[in-house]
């Protein structure tokens, strides 16, 4: 073949070089932003696994269930939970309510919903920074965020939140849980009167709770 034939022929493999290369990045995106999303997860029975949730118990110390809440469709949909269950715990002692979710699903969207992201989107103040409680069983050292809101229809004019996340073993305060290696996640999210000194409503409760709860992990 002439030196003149082989010139269109580099040509047009010099054209086709930058769309291959175009085409294994986008694909390379796709693939980590899958993973990453947990859109992509092992083919265990997922939907058995999470069904668990409904069966914490509804006594817990001086904690009795006092209603289940459910969560809105369009909030599940966008978590994609594979189990989840929202009650309302109420102190007979003290008279004091916990509302508690415990849920189960890919790790993108346990890992992106946060108090933060929702107290602001329903108009809540965060009167303090998060930090980063400690719940201690005979099993485990669990590690949760707390974080402080203002709400004008509460007494005391405030509302705590604590959330944490697990991949089968103790909850933990991560700061970017979303990268994290496991396809799936348990998620805990609590909130009830903001606590002081001797008067810490949900670590209260969270030490009779998180024990049932620990049952369920796996």
């Amino acid at each position: 073949m002439s030196e003149n034939n082989l010139k269109p022929i580099e040509q047009l493999a010099s054209r086709k070089r930058p769309v291959v290369i175009v085409i294994l990045l986008l694909m390379t995106s796709a693939v980590v932003h899958g993973s990453i999303d947990g859109r992509w997860s092992s083919t265990k029975n997922l939907v058995v696994e999470g069904a668990k949730i409904a069966t914490l118990p509804e006594t817990c110390g001086d904690w009795k269930l006092s209603s289940k809440v459910e969560i809105e469709e369009n909030a599940l949909e966008i978590l994609r939970c594979h189990g989840w269950d929202q009650r309302q715990y109420r102190n007979e002692k003290t008279g004091q309510t916990i509302l508690v979710a415990v849920m189960f699903g890919p790790r993108g969207p346990m890992a992106v919903h946060t108090p933060e992201v929702c107290g602001a989107g329903v108009g809540m103040d965060q009167t303090r920074e998060r930090r980063v409680e400690t719940v201690s069983t005979t099993l485990n050292r669990h590690q949760l965020w707390s974080i402080e809101f203002s709400d004008d229809e509460k007494p005391n004019g405030s509302i705590e939140s604590w959330y944490g996340w697990s991949d089968g073993g103790a909850f933990q305060a991560r700061k970017h849980p979303r990268i994290w290696l496991t396809d799936n996640l348990y998620k805990i999210q609590l909130s009830g009167p903001a606590g002081s000194g001797a008067d810490q409503p949900i670590r209260d409760f969270l030490a009779d709770f998180v024990p049932q709860v620990e049952s369920i992990l796996q």
